[in-house]
């Protein structure tokens, strides 16, 4: 089955924004890259939500997807596998309100049923925030979410397991390594777990793989140590590797922004865009992206006294109106009824007219 995918944190199952949250909130949990650094192969609940899977098949009547990474079934692995308005978020279909400006997003509610109402129209939907002035006081707006935060002058001010980010004001779980335990790294402000190694055979039984640069357990060395869909990230402060989503279908060609993009080799990033020229829109058919010459100008349109309407994206006539032949003329891409012959000469009153 061909995906078109879109890259997400998937490994330890949460949103990949939610690492940054964590590390306002200074909170002791783990984020999406603690697979890789404190031994867990990824297989959570979560992932063990699905029975067992080798394929799709295997997937079929529960109406899932097999996940070749946790080898079992989920609800998605991109936005190809779920309906109109929605995402796939860490596995699981998750709704979105689309939007053109906030008024749009007045009754728009999150998937966790927070409000949503501010439109990013840079992704055309609706979210909770775009800057901390949309949110409630002693809140930054992180990743398009409100986070709750404890200011701070100085680690006084903090609990006892956090310190003060003196350039934030915030309090945070660690500012450097020496913040943390051993065998543990700070990472955007929390102390993250890891295995040092200088074998294999010290991390073959978390399901991890020794990187004998890093020193450290982590979920792949190279591409080759993912499965086909995945490829090998490098993530956290010290680049520990870990298998991600691909973000494109290797060689897949697709649109951004009226322009054509393929997919790399390793199926992590689009190359550089080529731009359609004017009165040309974009289009991937069968994964294979080319400029597609306009049938029609977009929009309402008079031409050769007909009244057009064309789809937005000018490669369809939505409507048309032949006024010639109901006695109409063509204006404003309305049929008008004919009031008098062009150029011919009457009189109002005592005063020729044209």
């Amino acid at each position: 089955m061909q995906r078109v995918w879109q890259q997400m944190c998937v490994v330890g199952h949460v949103p990949w924004w939610l690492g940054v949250v964590l590390a306002v909130l200074g909170a002791g949990l783990v984020g999406c890259d603690d697979a890789a650094s404190t031994g867990d192969s990824g297989d959570d609940k979560e992932a063990h939500a699905g029975p067992p899977c080798v394929s799709d098949k295997d997937c079929k009547d529960t109406g899932q997807v097999c996940d070749p990474l946790t080898k079992h079934c989920a609800d998605c692995l991109s936005d190809a596998e779920c309906s109109a308005s929605q995402h796939c978020v860490s596995r699981v279909c998750q709704r979105y309100t689309a939007c053109t400006n906030s008024l749009g997003c007045t009754t728009a509610i999150g998937p966790d049923g927070n409000e949503q109402p501010i439109c990013d129209q840079s992704t055309g939907e609706c979210t909770a925030c775009l800057k901390a002035a949309d949110c409630p006081d002693s809140h930054d707006c992180v990743a398009r979410a409100c986070v709750p935060y404890v200011a701070c002058q100085n680690s006084i001010d903090c609990g006892a397991d956090q310190v003060c980010n003196k350039a934030t004001g915030r309090c945070v779980q660690c500012l450097g390594d020496n913040d943390c335990s051993a065998n543990q790294l700070c990472e955007q402000g929390l102390c993250r777990d890891f295995v040092p190694c200088s074998s294999d055979k010290q991390c073959t039984s978390k399901g991890l793989l020794c990187d004998p640069i890093k020193g450290k357990c982590a979920q792949c060395v190279d591409h080759s140590d993912c499965p086909d869909i995945y490829h090998c990230a490098k993530t956290g402060v010290d680049q520990t590797g870990q298998c991600v989503l691909d973000v494109c279908a290797q060689g897949q060609g697709a649109c951004s922004n009226n322009a054509k993009v393929k997919c790399n080799a390793v199926g992590d990033a689009f190359a550089s865009p080529t731009m359609c020229g004017a009165q040309s829109t974009c289009t991937a058919p069968g994964g294979k992206a080319e400029c597609t010459p306009w049938s029609c100008k977009p929009g309402l349109t008079c031409d050769a006294n007909q009244a057009i309407e064309c789809s937005a994206d000018g490669l369809q006539i939505l409507q048309l109106t032949d006024c010639t032949a109901i006695a109409s003329k063509c204006v404003q891409a309305v049929c008008q009824p004919i009031v008098c012959e062009a150029a011919s000469k009457y009189c109002e009153g005592n005063v020729p007219k044209t």
